[in-house]
């Protein structure tokens, strides 16, 4: 039992050092290589945004609702199923 308990901690040593092998990395400026600048053809701008579909429903308390009440603002839409 002293054998497994043994392969155990060398396997988890072996992964904790492995991680931290995978998670460490060399931030050092030297090695940091510059943004390079657009050329011509290329663009920086962020592309236009589409809008999103007209989404009408009830509220929990039986309101009407509808996604254009909220243009502007952040929205989360959780859709859940009961079946």
């Amino acid at each position: 039992m002293d054998f497994v308990r043994a392969l155990l901690l060398v396997l988890v040593a072996a992964l904790y050092a492995f991680g931290v092998a995978a998670c460490g990395g060399d931030t050092s400026e030297s090695t940091a290589k510059p943004n390079p600048t657009p050329t011509e053809t290329e663009t920086t701008a962020t592309p236009a945004r589409e809008q999103a579909p007209a989404i009408a429903g009830t509220s929990l308390d039986g309101n009407p609702i509808s996604l254009a009440d909220y243009r502007g603002q952040a929205v989360l839409i959780n859709v859940w199923s009961s079946w």
